[in-house]
């Protein structure tokens, strides 16, 4: 069943022996080319064999994690250390990895549930692996093939919908397809993997993706952008669902080796790309620096606070950015947290994604619909607001020049009856303020 997807790994890789170590002079897509660069970072000392997936460790964006050995019984992830230029852009890797936890057969999926478990691919043997944090090894797998996922699984992310639902997204590379499922607690500080149903259009190739929010350069919808063994990324405009639905074109167009682990810097909004076959990993600059990261609350008949904003984070163009928060209780205290590092460390439940020392800008009270808080009620639970410009003024009284990245979310307390958690989190934002 997994011939062709072996064969196109085989075939990237002989390819890839006669290569240089330099990449294609024309190695961005069309309409992206003029916004982004490509980077070669080379090996990441320490990480051995076949590169898998890609993540940054939890609450600590100086740590990449990478899969090892990808695809063999004696995979791995692994943990090595980042070096980072004067403007937080990774450069290279400073000293030698350390093995984190066994990951059999580990693929081009790593990704956090919300709790903090890292969930990985497993491939050719179609399986979801579940790591709890300190284990050396699988803490729980889930065989996807009757649940629906054909070929073998490989790529994984935990996404929060519009409506507030934690769904699992999956791809499969050997049947080029894009499946969401269900995703819920077991009880035992893991997950239950429900029934995938395949979505959208094909996927070539298919292995791990990352999502991209409309606004940045060259993106004007919600996007995300899917490896492919085949040596490039693809980008796929998204639904409300964070589903696939229509090709947007190649952003990577030609990448040297076969492009399998994705994930996005937290500080930089750069995306990273681990060549399987090569052992590299290249990093891609041009994100503008305005982009959700980390997870907000997402447990079972709570609201889920989601993130968004409006307008341009700059010190004298239009005056026009507002952050906001949906999906929350209506008529609840709330309050907006920043600093200028990020984390992500379990706390009341869900994440907090901002590191101390913390700002507080006052409480307001949750509406339905309008920007300045207020009681609101009706028959949705979660239909509950908040917006907060971030004017000109807001920047000086703060001391935040030209060049400052402010990491942000919001808090708000919960009402449910079913006690904890007593406060709601949203996931978080990255800008950059702009002169």
């Amino acid at each position: 069943m997994h011939t062709a997807t072996w064969f196109l790994r085989l075939a990237a890789l002989s390819l890839a022996l006669g290569a240089t170590t330099s990449l294609h002079a024309q190695v961005m897509g069309g309409p992206w080319a003029s916004d982004y660069s490509i980077t070669n970072l080379g090996s990441a000392p320490g990480v051995p064999g076949y590169y898998g997936g890609l993540a940054f460790a939890s609450g600590d964006p100086a740590r990449l994690l990478v899969g090892g050995n990808a695809n063999t019984s004696i995979g791995a992830v692994y943990s090595v250390r980042v070096q980072r230029d004067a403007s937080g852009h990774v450069v290279g890797f400073d000293g030698s990895a350390v093995k984190l936890a066994d990951a059999p057969f580990i693929d081009g999926g790593l990704s956090y549930a919300p709790n903090g478990v890292l969930l990985y691919t497993a491939f050719p043997i179609n399986v979801l692996g579940q790591i709890r944090p300190g284990a050396s090894g699988p803490s729980k797998t889930v065989l996807l093939s009757g649940l629906g996922v054909g070929g073998s699984v490989g790529g994984c992310a935990v996404v929060s919908t519009q409506s507030g639902a934690t769904r699992l997204k999956l791809t499969s590379p050997g049947v080029s397809r894009w499946y969401d499922a269900p995703l819920t607690p077991d009880g035992l500080g893991t997950f239950n993997v429900g029934l995938a149903t395949p979505r959208g259009p094909s996927t070539p190739s298919a292995g791990s993706m990352v999502f991209v929010g409309a606004g940045q350069p060259g993106f004007a919808l919600d996007t995300t952008l899917v490896a492919s063994c085949n040596g490039f990324v693809g980008a796929y405009s998204l639904d409300a669902n964070r589903d696939v639905v229509a090709s947007l074109g190649s952003f990577v167009l030609s990448l040297a080796g076969c492009a399998d682990g994705m994930t996005l810097d937290p500080l930089t909004g750069d995306l990273l790309i681990g060549a399987w076959d090569l052992k590299r990993i290249y990093v891609v600059r041009g994100f503008d620096g305005i982009a959700r990261y980390c997870a907000g609350t997402s447990s079972a008949g709570d609201c889920s606070p989601r993130i968004g904003w409006s307008g341009t984070p700059t010190l004298t163009g239009p005056d026009d950015f507002v952050l906001r928060a949906t999906t929350l209780p209506p008529g609840q205290n709330a309050f907006q947290i920043w600093s200028l590092a990020p984390t992500q460390a379990p706390f009341f439940g869900s994440f907090l994604c901002v590191a101390p020392p913390l700002r507080r800008i006052p409480l307001v009270t949750s509406g339905t619909s309008n920007a300045s808080g207020g009681s609101g009620g009706g028959a949705n639970p979660c239909a509950g607001e908040l917006a907060k410009p971030w004017s000109h003024a807001f920047f000086a009284a703060n001391g935040l020049a030209a060049g400052a990245t402010v990491f942000t979310q919001f808090v708000v307390r919960n009402p449910s009856a079913s006690a904890p958690p007593s406060l709601l989190f949203s996931d978080a934002l990255r800008f950059t303020v702009t002169p």
